[in-house]
This record gives C-alpha cells, structure tokens and sequence, in this order.
C-alpha cells in the first residue's frame, strides 16, 4: 500500500479540518452546512435567509438526489452509508484531535480529546506535531 506525507501550517492543517468535515457532512446529506458556509453568521437577515429562502431549496435538490431521505431540514444519513464519507470524517477526527492536544496539552473537555476510532476498521491516518510556531 502507498503512503503520502503531507506537511502542513497550522492555518492549512485546520482548513484542511473544516474541507474534511464539510465533504463528509454533504456527502451524508447534511446540505445545510452549504448554507452556513455561505452566509454571512452577522447579517441581521441570516435566519430569515437561511431558513426561509435557503434550506427549502436545498432540501428540493437534495430530494432528488437522495430521494430515500425526508425533505426536513435535519434528516441525513451517517457513518455507514458512505465509504469516502466514512474515510474523510476518519481523517478529520485524527487530524482535530492532533490540532486540539497541540493547541491544549493539558487536555479538556469535548469529542476534540476523544482517541479518533475507525468506524470500519480503517487504519487511522497517522497525525504528529512537528513544530510549535506561535
């Protein structure tokens, strides 16, 4: 099997950690995160935006492609339906629990700390710091 080594800043190592999460949840169906990805968190019109033009129009495509799924927003499917979703969450996890015990070495609270886990019994990406510039 072929290895690659990737060597990343910390700004690209944690866009990196939101492209993984954002495929792995829009390949599951959670088309949402697309809508907050776009819209702008602080415009007094985001709720309105959001749920009133967006998400109703994104659940009609979603339909379409994943007809199996209720049109409701919330509804998506998870770990299992997916293989390439599955390996990029996998990845994901490794690569934000590396981020998370870097960046707060006396631990804490949250999924971030949690050991990463192969939901198929994947071999985990392997994740080391190997420089600490603030």
């Amino acid at each position: 099997m072929k290895k690659y080594r990737l060597e990343l800043t910390d700004e690209q190592a944690k866009i990196t950690l939101k492209a993984l999460e954002l495929y792995s949840r829009l390949r599951n169906g959670q088309w949402t995160e697309l809508v907050d990805l776009c819209l702008d968190l602080n415009d007094d019109d985001y709720a309105r935006k959001k749920f009133d033009l967006l998400i109703p129009e994104l659940m009609h495509l979603r339909k379409q492609v994943y007809p199996e799924l209720p049109p409701q927003w919330g509804t998506s499917y998870g770990i299992g339906k997916f293989e390439d979703a599955d390996l990029a969450w996998e990845i994901h996890e490794v690569l934000r629990n590396r981020i998370a015990w870097t960046e707060y070495p006396e631990g804490g609270a949250g999924v971030d700390f949690d050991a990463p886990i192969s939901f198929r019994g994947n071999e985990l990406a392997e994740c080391e710091t190997i420089s600490d510039q603030n």
